[in-house]
């Protein structure tokens, strides 16, 4: 019963690869730029603030819901705009100053031949009125490698905006869908669960949790638990002992490699937990977190990273295994109910010393 709890408890970020980020985290909280006036400067102060807020709002949401690298739309961008891009695949860039971004908005202009976003975006402001975090999936007719395909994946991105206009984007999204795209071969990523465990653990009677404390001390105090896995940089053992999480916590990890899936359920679920635990020989977050607190109080963005050593059972082969995150995080009560993870499935195949194909940008 112990190691169900265990098993169950524990969180499932490590079954997926980590981003391979182009930049530093910053150790401090990001915090609000409310204006500093005198009392009666002050009501006009926070009237000026809400109306900036609203037209950076809505800059944002005509980029991302736009095909924005044409060249009608250049002038949303400022004069020293940077476009970060961690999860690119090999061959592309991380990083495009205003110049290079020229080039790849070009290049898009000429390859992509229809664009789509899907109508369920999510738009979060953040204390800070030029910072917002949003959350995308967009597919497109495209032709690359010099063929005909379809691209599609989720997007998770910061923007930030300065004077009126976009000044950087640091943007993650899955790399094998560049790959798969072109048609390109992408290995398998091998996960061998062993069911007979998960029959054992079945068998074992387990204890209804007691009813859960909803005062706001309690409340308050399960939240800052959650966030201190991020903020302390803890091990990846003392989590479960750490974190609440719901019962019907909806717990996503985006961009895995082929046989790994974004969610788990019944036996499976239990199955891919006893293969993590097995697996994670060591891992421990990177200390000092950057952790957002956005316009909703209850919903957090948080870039982290962490290192370790794996032996992801199904490869048969040990390695260091490292990456880069940003987590999505929705709270109820402090407990958490939807995780939402953004990596890298390229550091997972480097942890076994798999490459993957190299994307031929502008091409």
């Amino acid at each position: 019963m112990r190691l169900l709890q265990k098993l169950m408890a524990r969180r499932q970020f490590l079954i997926s690869a980590g981003a391979a980020s182009s930049c530093a985290l910053i150790s401090k909280r990001v915090t609000g730029l409310e204006p500093k006036a005198s009392p009666t400067a002050g009501a006009a102060a926070t009237v000026d603030v809400g109306v900036a807020k609203k037209q950076n709002y809505d800059l944002v949401k005509r980029m991302i819901t736009s095909q924005y690298w044409r060249p009608e739309n250049l002038a949303m961008f400022s004069g020293n705009f940077g476009l970060e891009l961690p999860n690119a695949p090999p061959g592309m860039p991380q990083y495009f100053n205003r110049v290079d971004y020229l080039e790849y908005a070009d290049w898009m202009t000429q390859t992509v031949k229809s664009w789509q976003v899907n109508p369920g975006y999510e738009i979060y402001g953040t204390k800070d009125p030029n910072l917002f975090w949003v959350v995308r999936e967009c597919t497109g007719d495209v032709h690359w490698a010099g063929k005909d395909g379809k691209y599609q994946s989720r997007m998770v991105s910061r923007i930030t905006i300065e004077n009126g206009k976009i000044k950087h984007w640091r943007e993650l999204s899955d790399p094998l869908s560049y790959l798969r795209a072109i048609g390109a071969d992408v290995p398998t990523f091998h996960v061998k669960m062993d069911w007979d465990e998960v029959k054992k653990i079945k068998a074992q009677p387990v204890k209804a949790a007691p009813p859960m404390d909803k005062s706001t001390a309690a409340s308050a105090k399960r939240l800052a638990n959650n966030l201190a896995v991020y903020k302390q940089g803890m091990d990846y053992k003392q989590e479960a002992g750490v974190q609440t999480l719901t019962d019907n916590c909806e717990w996503r990890v985006w961009f895995l490699p082929p046989e790994m899936k974004a969610a788990y359920f019944g036996d499976e679920k239990i199955a891919i937990n006893i293969w993590t635990d097995r697996s994670v020989l060591s891992y421990k977050y990177i200390p000092g977190a950057v952790i957002y607190e956005t316009d909703d109080p209850t919903v957090y963005f948080t870039e982290t990273g962490g290192a370790g050593i794996s032996e992801w059972q199904g490869n048969n082969i040990r390695g260091r295994y490292r990456n880069r995150y940003v987590m999505f995080d929705k709270f109820e009560n402090g407990a958490m109910v939807r995780h939402h993870e953004y990596l890298n499935p390229i550091n997972k195949f480097n942890s076994i010393n798999v490459s993957i194909p190299t994307f031929p940008y502008y091409f």
